[in-house]
Parts: C-alpha cells; structure tokens; sequence
C-alpha cells in the first residue's frame, strides 16, 4: 500500500466501497442507502430480492445488522426506506445467500463465516491465521461481538485446530447450540477456497 495505505485501509472499512472494489467476488447483489435520494435505488432493489440483509457500512461486531423484509412493511416500500434512513447511518443492503449445509449445521439462524487473513509479500500472497465464526442460536449474526464463538483454521489442511471461544474468554469443546465438536471439523472446498481468496488479493492494486 505504500504511504498511501490509510486512504485504501479506510476504504476496506467502509462495507459498501469495499463492495464495489471487490464487486466481481461478492456473488452477491448489494446496493447502499445513504440518503433521500437512493430511493429509487431501494425500490429496483427490494422488488428483485424482497428481504435483504442490511448492515451499517461502518458498523461492526454485527451491531446494527437487520433483516429488512417488506412483508414487515405491508409490502410498502417508502415505509422499509423511512425505517432505514431513520438510523441515520449509511446501509449496505445485501441479497441473502444460502450457506452449504456443513457449515449451517453448526447454527442455522446465523450465515457463519471465514476469515482469512492474506499479505502481499514478495513472494507473493501468503495466508495467515483462518478462523471460523459461528453464531448462537436464534442470532442471524455470527460475531463474537454479538455474542457468536470463533475458533482457528490449520491454513494448509483446512480444519480447526482449536476449541470454540467467545469473547468473554470462555471456551467451548462443542458448539454450546448444535453440539458439535470444534477440532478436527473440516471446512469444506478448503482449497478452492484458498484460490478464491488469492485471485481476490491480486485483483486489487
């Protein structure tokens, strides 16, 4: 990043503009609300998808993150839009996405997620300390912040190579939910994975 690396590492934190330097990755359709005049924007967005996830673009540990669904609005649009602006923070909306079932299986209200850090080094991209983040029972959120458990991935095998822990500092064997143990589970397409995430890198300058 060089002497410039505050602006790119401020724009990684803001959700939507990360989304748009990272667009063809996302598999996902996203759109933000920010003001009055995203209106249109939210009306073509919520009539293609319905209900959407949607977070704050600079929230995080899940804080603030909501389903919107329109059947909660009586199907009105302007009254989903009001409810978003009335936060007074910009929103990044996001289709809902399917997770695999070997990772739903460890908490279904939640979309439990990997995070795998990645460094440009010269020679080349390296991987570091993966983990996985998995929500509690009832939570659509899957951040230790919001109460969820995380614990680490061996980078070369994909499998977790430790207990589950929350942010209190307790530590779990098993998913206190679903019960099922946190050593030795494989993440699935591990490798391709590992692919997906090193193409990403070397698409941003």
């Amino acid at each position: 990043m060089g002497k410039n690396w505050n602006i790119y590492f401020d724009q990684i934190k803001d959700k939507y503009c990360f989304y748009k330097i990272a667009k063809d990755f996302f598999c996902r359709d996203a759109c933000e609300i920010a003001a009055p005049s995203d209106y249109e924007s939210f009306i073509f967005f919520m009539n293609k998808h319905k209900k959407v996830i949607a977070k704050p673009s600079r929230g995080g540990c899940g804080s603030g993150i909501i389903i919107l669904d329109l059947l909660n609005f009586e199907n009105n649009t302007e009254k989903a839009f009001n409810h978003l602006l009335s936060f007074n923070t910009p929103f990044i909306l996001e289709e809902i996405v399917e997770q695999d079932t070997r990772i739903a299986q460890w908490n279904a209200s939640s979309l439990n997620t990997l995070r795998i850090p990645s460094f440009r080094t010269a020679k080349g991209n390296r991987i570091i300390y993966p983990s996985i983040r998995i929500g509690r029972s009832g939570s659509i959120v899957d951040n230790a912040g919001s109460g969820g458990t995380f614990a680490a991935i061996d980078p070369q095998t994909g499998k977790i190579i430790t207990k589950g822990y929350d942010k209190r500092g307790n530590s779990f064997d098993k998913h206190p939910d679903s019960q099922i143990t946190y050593i030795g589970m494989q993440i699935p397409k591990w490798d391709e994975l590992l692919v997906f995430v090193r193409k990403m890198h070397e698409s941003m300058a």
